[in-house]
């Protein structure tokens, strides 16, 4: 994950009953007032929110360009609990008013990243989801913003971009430790993998990573997170080890 420091992440979510987008029937969600409920999600709206602030990863030249970008993104969750159908309805690039692309190649090129990003994020909520209560060609929708921060001066006179999301490795993992101890199990482990993506020898994140998993019942998976640990030089989990990989 590129070093951002300047993003401020927000998403709404809505609920579409109806595949006519003309006779849409919704349930709106109130991110304002966090008064909202999530009907299909498996826990409440404020971890939604923090998980896809913390784990965004935008292009560092649409935060130095102060480029705002506002998109409706549509996607299905199957019995099987795996995401799909993403559909982008609206998406909006706004441009400061001194900033413009050299060429529309340049100004496409931003689109189609940020859009990706969106899909990764959302594909990170995958297991949250309760696909058994989803009704056919029922979707889910949400609205989404990255926002740069504000610029200001340093001491140095020296530009620099103020941070209003989380986006540090560190911040990730010490997170992903809040949700185990308060046994949100399916968060931390969201976090705990996103903190490896980052920084792949942190033995610390594979150590609490392979104890999620102990507590998913998935002791294949916790044995090759342990087993990582003792490749990065940590003996201390030989006896976990002997305990859960026969």
């Amino acid at each position: 994950m590129s070093k951002v420091f300047f993003i401020f992440f927000i998403a709404s979510v809505n609920f579409l009953y109806s595949q006519k987008k003309k006779e849409i029937k919704e349930n709106v969600t109130d991110f304002y007032a966090k008064t909202d409920s999530l009907p299909f999600f498996k826990f409440e709206r404020a971890e939604l929110d923090t998980l896809i602030k913390v784990l965004s990863d935008y292009p560092m030249v649409a935060g130095a360009m102060g480029i705002k970008f506002k998109e409706t993104i549509g996607f299905k969750v199957d019995r099987k609990g795996i995401i799909n159908s993403f559909q982008h309805y609206k998406t909006d690039l706004i441009m400061p008013k001194d900033k413009s692309f050299i060429n529309e190649a340049d100004e496409q090129k931003m689109y189609n990243s940020m859009k990706r990003e969106n899909e990764r994020v959302i594909k990170l909520t995958e297991s949250l989801w309760f696909s058994d209560s989803l009704r056919e060609n029922q979707e889910i929708i949400i609205n989404m913003a990255f926002i740069p921060g504000e610029i200001k001066k340093d001491e140095g006179k020296k530009v620099i971009y103020l941070s209003a999301g989380l986006t540090n490795t560190n911040q990730m993992y010490n997170i992903g430790v809040r949700k185990f101890a308060v046994k949100k199990t399916l968060l931390a482990k969201i976090y705990f993998e996103s903190t490896i993506k980052n920084n792949p020898k942190d033995i610390d994140a594979y150590y609490n990573l392979a104890s999620c998993f102990i507590k998913l019942k998935d002791n294949s998976n916790a044995c090759e997170n342990f087993k990582k640990c003792l490749e990065l030089g940590d003996k201390t989990v030989e006896e976990q080890i002997k305990k859960y990989c026969n």
